[in-house]
């Protein structure tokens, strides 16, 4: 019984299981037998690598404007793999730590009733813990008042945050409508935004039609576009500058 595991991975490495055709719970047992030492860059790069999914950054120069104080990310949002790609982007090149805004139900919620988000609920802590994840319930307000409030601690510290200031996914990426509450505490506090636009070659995203599917996620590409930072004193002003540079390569 103890080969198993280096039998499923040995088939696995050299093709003679097919990756798109792996059901959700088989992907959530590989990734935690290849993830015992519970880094997060061997996590990310396993998923990355074995998914084969493929991300090029645009005006590369402008990744490095994360090493500067209070700097956040925003991203337009497909689903999960979306934090793969940002990770991949900035990592490489800072030693701060990326959290990032999710709403308390993204792992282990109740909205979904199926085995694998039963079996993350399980060990939703654990999961928020070592995503670097700052939960956030949507329609609480004190919910929101925390969430800001861990914003500013977890700048001051000298780490960024990531957002997707939709608050939702789309299935083909396009912008739709960004929530203003994120802007108003940038205005407030002097935070920069480095706009990020992340482009797959075809729709993956999640909606109400399209629940999670780890398959789609193989073999993609991903187009990166790191925009120049932004701010405005303006919060509303600063939203649209955002939303219109994010949408920029949509047009």
């Amino acid at each position: 019984m103890s080969y198993i595991p280096f039998i499923f991975t040995f088939l696995l490495l050299f093709g003679f299981i097919s990756l798109p055709f792996l059901p959700n719970w088989i992907w959530v047992l590989l990734i935690i037998y290849m993830n015992v030492d519970l880094r997060l860059c061997s996590f990310v790069n396993f998923v990355m690598k074995y998914m084969k999914i493929k991300h090029y950054i645009h005006c590369p120069t402008n990744v490095f404007k994360i090493n500067e104080e209070k700097r956040i990310i925003m991203a337009n949002h497909y689903n999960g793999c979306d934090y793969g790609v940002i990770f991949k982007t900035f990592k490489p090149i800072t030693e701060k730590n990326i959290y990032t805004v999710a709403k308390s139900t993204a792992i282990g919620g109740s909205e979904e009733k199926n085995l694998l988000n039963m079996f993350l609920g399980l060990f939703k802590r654990f999961w928020f813990y070592y995503f670097n994840l700052i939960s956030h319930t949507r329609g609480d307000k004190d919910s929101g008042i925390l969430v800001k409030n861990k914003i500013v601690e977890t700048l001051n510290n000298g780490d960024t945050v990531l957002i997707f200031p939709e608050g939702t996914t789309t299935r083909d990426g396009r912008p739709r409508q960004f929530r203003k509450g994120i802007f108003e505490l940038c205005a407030s506090e002097n935070i920069k935004v480095i706009p990020v636009t992340i482009k797959y070659n075809r729709d993956i995203g999640m909606d109400f039609e399209h629940p999670l599917k780890f398959s789609e996620w193989y073999d993609i590409k991903a187009d990166v576009y790191v925009h120049d930072e932004i701010y405005d004193s303006n919060s509303e002003v600063f939203m649209k500058k955002v939303f219109d540079k994010i949408s920029e390569p949509y047009v």
